[in-house]
């Protein structure tokens, strides 16, 4: 993902809380730089999308991925 703009953001955030409530594992992988930062430095985004669920790549996600319990 290259580019979000504050309606994007809301859906990532909503997104993510919807597969948590319904005990599905999201990480979101692949996002570029601009991306990262607004997410890691959005305090209320932050707050719904916690650092464990976004990953620089695919690789990194699906490591992760692999070291959750009962994968």
């Amino acid at each position: 993902m290259a580019y979000v703009d504050s309606m994007g953001l809301d859906a990532l955030k909503e997104l993510y809380g919807d597969a948590k409530r319904n005990d599905v594992t999201l990480i979101y992988c692949g996002l570029n730089d601009t991306v990262l930062e607004i997410i890691k430095n959005d305090e209320i985004l932050s707050s719904g999308i916690p650092q464990s669920a976004v990953r620089r790549s695919v690789n990194e996600g699906l490591l992760q991925f692999s070291m959750l319990p009962n994968v």
